[in-house]
């Protein structure tokens, strides 16, 4: 199957069949925008990265609760993103879940 031209629901249902390939194309609609929304937050190319692995870690292990009712983009934004920068700060998500609100905001399916 070719992943690339699927929409973003089939892509949702392969995924939460654990799909690899479906996952990976996910992934990669999504990275490139969010880690330079991170980046401009963190100001560090590590940390970025870090918060967006994170970030879609979290995602794809919750996936089974979004339950199409409504948007992808809202069930996505309003997900609480954790990162490995909380370790000196308790409330470093809520930087995670913001970056995810202004792009998801910004980009439409």
């Amino acid at each position: 199957m070719n992943y690339k031209k699927q929409s973003i629901n089939t892509l949702i249902q392969s995924c939460k069949k654990k799909n690899h390939k479906a996952q990976m194309e996910l992934y990669q609609r999504f990275n490139r925008s969010l880690y330079f929304s991170a980046y401009r937050i963190v100001k560090n190319q590590e940390d970025a990265l870090d918060a967006v692995q994170e970030g879609f870690i979290n995602a794809f292990e919750k996936l089974d609760q979004f339950n199409e009712t409504g948007s992808f983009e809202g069930w996505l934004r309003n997900q609480k993103i954790t990162s490995p920068l909380e370790q000196d700060q308790e409330c470093v998500s809520v930087i995670i879940l913001q970056l995810l609100k202004c792009h998801f905001l910004s980009f439409h399916f």
